[in-house]
């Protein structure tokens, strides 16, 4: 959410107008910056009735005090509020190693069972689907995120990812009437192989994406996870990427020789890229970890055009302990 600038604010009235005054204080301190940043201003300049002093009386007298607030108000063209969502996405895994080969190689899709649950249709909905996983959680609320996923991570700007076509992850609860009406038409179309071609193809697609709101998870043997907190953003490959390989398994084809699909998707190397600059920050899990990625990072990025970005970068490596103690 963005806050225009106060322009209206831009003068003030004279102090032989203290209503006036009175009424743009009010509206000045509505605004979230002055909330935030001028709590104190709040008892001084929003006047109060007393015995021996009327409202406009106080209010003439802090003129002088409201305009080195408005001053401060007019500097600022405009004002951006802490979201729910971070401006970076992040990706985590559990394998020091991993991290590394992301670093030296770039991101590799690999297959991930996902399930969906519907409450019009008795068996759950499951099928492996090529994709690597982000969120765009902030370092301050990664805590849980971290126990789930692991203590190894890289973060990215976020429009390196719109960039590359990541997109939001679908979030539907199992009653939703949109999630079991669409689910109901791709039955229909995949019964007849006349119409499901580049149709069913589409669903798949949009099912890629696509997570329950909550439900159960194996992994972490928790029965009512709530997945739309992970905040997840996806990148699937294209059907020109992939080639020959699957778009998506049905779950039986894939527990039954999941190494195969696996090998086979590798070969492809398809891989999702970043620069030195798309890089905000590099998770590690402890201290003496650090100087072994700031090795790697020398050996990786030799290009002189990113030395500056290489040092900044250099500064941006975090422990999980710094982000569990002190974010």
């Amino acid at each position: 959410m963005r806050i225009s600038r106060l322009d209206n604010f831009s003068s003030l009235p004279p102090p032989s107008q203290p209503d006036i005054a009175e009424n743009n204080t009010r509206d000045v301190l509505q605004c979230p910056k002055t909330a935030r940043h001028f709590p104190a201003f709040k008892s001084l300049l929003l006047p109060t009735k007393t015995k021996n002093v009327s409202n406009k009386h106080i209010c003439k007298n802090n003129i002088t005090l409201m305009n080195l607030l408005l001053q401060k108000f007019n500097k600022i063209q405009t004002c951006t509020l802490m979201g729910l969502s971070s401006n970076t996405l992040i990706h985590m895994t559990s394998n020091k190693n991993s991290l590394k080969g992301i670093l030296k190689n770039s991101f590799r899709p690999c297959y991930c069972v996902e399930t969906l649950e519907l409450k019009n249709h008795p068996s759950k909905f499951s099928a492996a689907y090529p994709m690597v996983c982000f969120c765009d959680i902030p370092l301050s609320e990664m805590k849980t995120h971290l126990f789930k996923y692991g203590h190894y991570g890289i973060g990215l700007r976020k429009e390196w990812g719109k960039e590359k076509q990541l997109n939001p992850v679908l979030y539907f609860d199992k009653n939703s009437v949109l999630l079991n009406d669409f689910y109901s038409r791709f039955v229909e179309i995949a019964k007849d192989e006349d119409k499901y071609g580049e149709i069913g193809v589409s669903f798949m697609q949009i099912f890629s994406f696509s997570k329950n709101y909550e439900g159960k998870n194996s992994k972490l043997e928790v029965e009512n996870h709530r997945y739309s907190d992970e905040r997840e953003w996806r990148f699937v490959p294209s059907k020109e990427e992939l080639g020959d390989c699957p778009p998506y398994i049905p779950i039986r084809d894939f527990r039954s020789d999941e190494e195969k699909f696996m090998r086979k998707l590798k070969t492809k190397n398809i891989s999702l890229n970043f620069t030195i600059k798309d890089v905000k920050y590099i998770i590690v899990s402890k201290d003496d970890e650090i100087e072994e990625i700031l090795a790697l990072l020398d050996e990786t990025f030799t290009d002189k055009k990113d030395a500056n970005s290489l040092q900044t970068l250099k500064t941006r490596i975090i422990t999980t302990e710094q982000i569990l103690t002190d974010i």
